[in-house]
């Protein structure tokens, strides 16, 4: 696909996102996917609309193939590591965190998710300071 048609397709796979039609975008992701595997625009919106189906095993190697092939991505990394967590796998999500953050200091999401759940964890100085950063960085949130 041309760069125009690639623009044009991930919008696509958006706007059916949008609309709740997760099962067109899980399919229309797939034959893309087939024939090109390392897209992460299609992987990041294949992996929302698995999670939104609740089949967070599909969802989850939608990132980590995302990651995989845009290991810079920190959108992945962070969309990863709230997947994790909601499978119990908290200490591998802390990590996706950090990587997120670590990709892009700048992201606020990533480190209030860092914060809240290093908050459920017991490590309330680090949460802290995550949430602090967080704040400094948003703080309209």
């Amino acid at each position: 696909m041309g760069r125009n048609l690639d623009k044009n397709f991930t919008t696509n796979l958006l706007n059916l996102l949008n609309e709740g039609k997760f099962e067109q975008v899980v399919n229309q992701a797939n034959k893309a996917l087939q024939r090109n595997p390392k897209q992460p625009d299609v992987l990041n919106i294949q992996g929302a609309a698995y999670s939104k189906t609740g089949n967070l095993a599909a969802a989850i190697t939608c990132f980590e193939q995302l990651v995989s092939c845009d290991p810079t991505n920190a959108v992945g990394h962070n969309n990863l590591g709230v997947l994790l967590k909601s499978s119990g796998l908290i200490k591998k999500a802390i990590l996706c965190y950090r990587d997120a953050i670590e990709k892009n200091p700048k992201y606020a999401d990533a480190h209030n998710n860092l914060a809240n759940t290093l908050r459920e964890i017991g490590k309330l100085p680090d949460a802290l300071e995550a949430h602090h950063i967080a704040v400094k960085l948003q703080p309209q949130n």
